[in-house]
């Protein structure tokens, strides 16, 4: 995705996790007085963004537009270490997706992979996995929408900040907080959570927090894809592309992850 993608991976990432611990120790204005819309505004910003550092998974409903002006609907899960399992539509064709961090699959009948220019008349991409490069959609799901990445995108250094009229997004009551060019969907209720992120034509997601256990879970159906990726074949050669010992790394990794704690979010209250 061009325009979105740039902007969401553009943001100073480093300088926000570097300076995490300050993001969440906010000066609150002196009891009696009333903060301005901008620098509250902030303020529910550098609280949301704190909240999501910490998520341990986020599910994502809702669009995004490719380089050709494409509108591709996006479902997905992603987890706080980047593991990404989902399913994107385009012109009504759908293909499932799995995100292991350097290395992303996807999966369909060959007629999605002739809007890509790859000929399936040999049945060679129909339903199979198919490596393809992180960006290929596009859009990195496993880097760009990972909670702590996407939470770069709430610092608000450096932006003229509006706030917008209270909302309504997944059952929650949320405020918009824009710069104009992106806008973020803070909750009113606290923890702050960011539940929705929009830009313009380019992008609009809702976002709903997963808990532990849903992060244990898309770990476990993650292993279970792994272990179909034996017959994999990279995109652009049809070759073969994953050994039974990639296989075997990949499957360890997840195990790793689904045995470690992850950081403890702030799950929505409501689904």
């Amino acid at each position: 995705m061009g325009p979105t993608s740039k902007t969401i991976i553009g943001v100073a990432v480093v300088a926000l996790l570097a300076g995490a611990v300050t993001a969440v120790l906010l000066t609150r204005p002196d009891a009696g007085t009333e903060p301005d819309p901008a620098s509250l505004a902030a303020t529910e910003l550098r609280e949301a963004s704190g909240a999501l550092i910490g998520a341990p998974a986020v599910h994502y409903a809702g669009w995004y537009t490719d380089d050709d002006g494409e509108r591709i609907v996006l479902n997905a899960r992603v987890t706080a270490d980047g593991t990404t399992a989902g399913h994107i539509a385009v012109r009504r064709l759908t293909a499932t997706f799995l995100d292991l961090g350097d290395r992303t699959f996807a999966k369909s009948e060959g007629v999605f992979w002739k809007l890509y220019g790859r000929e399936s008349d040999d049945l060679t991409y129909w339903n199979r996995w198919i490596s393809v490069p992180p960006e290929f959609f596009d859009l990195d799901f496993g880097d760009t929408l990972t909670p702590a990445r996407l939470a770069g995108t709430l610092d608000p250094v450096g932006r003229t900040l509006t706030r917008g009229p209270e909302t309504i997004v997944n059952n929650e009551k949320a405020v918009p907080v824009t710069d104009g060019k992106l806008t973020w969907f803070i909750t009113t209720s606290q923890p702050r959570r960011l539940v929705k992120l929009a830009e313009g034509d380019d992008l609009e997601l809702t976002l709903t927090w997963l808990d532990d256990a849903e992060r244990g879970k898309l770990l476990t159906e993650a292993k279970k894809g792994v272990a179909g990726l034996r017959n994999a074949i990279d995109v652009d050669t049809a070759k073969r592309a994953v050994s039974a010992a990639d296989v075997q790394k990949l499957t360890e990794k997840l195990s790793s992850a689904a045995a470690g704690s992850p950081p403890a979010g702030q799950p929505a209250p409501s689904r």
